[in-house]
């Protein structure tokens, strides 16, 4: 999603009205369309459909949880907080160190971590309408010290977090280090079946708000697929991309692949395979896409948000830069780096 802007600026994508879409029935068009299916729309014509679609939000196991008489959702972050303090203490069992919630902040293949939702829900965005980072605000200055109090404060984020990826987090997390951490819906399949604990039990829940009065918008993501516009074979990509998103092949990306469906119909056809208490996060992720979801803009630049506020947590955590430069530095290279 982060490059899907410059592809349609350099007009690398045929449309899908031109491919299938002109045969659709307007019923057809109304099953898929949401806010992914509105993503990187140019002059009113489609160029791609987002498969993968992911949510980033709160991993967490819900017999840890339970054992502590924590209850979910979060509402604010002062909850989450509490939460997570009760939360890190050694098991019982395996007398490993368990901490309340993983963070990875690494610059390699990162997360958005718990910047970005406390940010965008603060703000309404971390760009400004020209495309400019907007991080050095106040409300961003609040957002990385409760991402980094985790760490030095609250000591529920180990100092690993430091060089952690998001890879060390999830290995560790079905290992039984972590209680919670963020992690994205599309992987907690591959969670549950990998866990050394019992991987029913994880789940998955919403960012908190300041005050509590709603959810913290998550960035939503996924990976678009699209028609190569100097392919010979258009025709017959166009045909392979109708497939994908038909019916049965969306209902098998549900309940075989574990994964969000793109289709509306796919939901409501599958009620009870959704009310399985391992899949109950399928359903925290529709509604988040619905309505607690931030799609970054594609009208400008933004590929490499993500290891730029990693790098700044790195430079407070290792180097003691102040909070508040190490954001104007920040958004002093993305703005020259994107020509914003």
């Amino acid at each position: 999603m982060d490059d899907f802007g410059t592809a349609l600026k350099q007009n690398a994508l045929v449309d899908f009205e031109s491919l299938f879409l002109n045969s659709w029935t307007p019923e057809d068009i109304k099953d898929i369309d949401d806010a992914y299916w509105a993503f990187g729309n140019k002059d009113g014509k489609h160029y791609q459909v987002t498969l993968s679609r992911n949510y980033i939000g709160i991993l967490y196991r819900e017999d840890l949880l339970a054992e502590k008489g924590i209850k979910v959702p979060f509402k604010t972050w002062d909850e989450l907080i509490d939460a997570a303090v009760k939360l890190t203490e050694k098991d019982a069992a395996t007398g490993i160190q368990r901490y309340g919630f993983g963070q990875a902040f690494s610059p390699e293949s990162p997360d958005p971590q718990v910047f970005p939702p406390s940010l965008i829900q603060s703000q309404g965005d971390m760009f400004t309408e020209g495309g400019k980072a907007n991080w050095s605000t106040d409300a961003g200055v609040t957002a990385m010290n409760r991402q980094l109090d985790m760490v030095t404060k609250y000591k529920v984020t180990p100092d690993s977090a430091i060089s952690s990826s998001v890879e060390d987090v999830y290995n560790e997390f079905k290992a039984g280090r972590y209680a919670m951490m963020i992690g994205a819906g599309v992987r907690i399949p591959t969670l549950q079946k990998e866990s050394t604990f019992d991987g029913s039990k994880i789940q998955m829940t919403y960012f908190p708000s300041e005050d509590g009065s709603t959810f913290s918008p998550s960035v939503i993501n996924g990976w678009n697929v699209g028609v190569w516009s100097g392919s010979k074979n258009k025709e017959a990509a166009g045909k392979f991309v109708e497939h994908m998103i038909n019916a049965e092949s969306d209902e098998i990306w549900m309940t075989v692949g574990g994964q969000v469906p793109v289709r509306k119909s796919t939901v409501q056809k599958n009620a009870d395979f959704l009310s399985k208490p391992d899949k109950t996060y399928l359903s925290v992720m529709a509604e988040g896409f619905a309505k607690y979801g931030y799609a970054q803009p594609w009208e400008f630049p933004v590929s490499g948000w993500r290891a730029d506020l990693n790098k700044i947590a790195q430079d407070i955590l290792v180097k003691g830069k102040d909070v508040k430069a190490a954001l104007q530095a920040a958004e002093k290279e993305f703005n020259e780096r994107a020509g914003s």
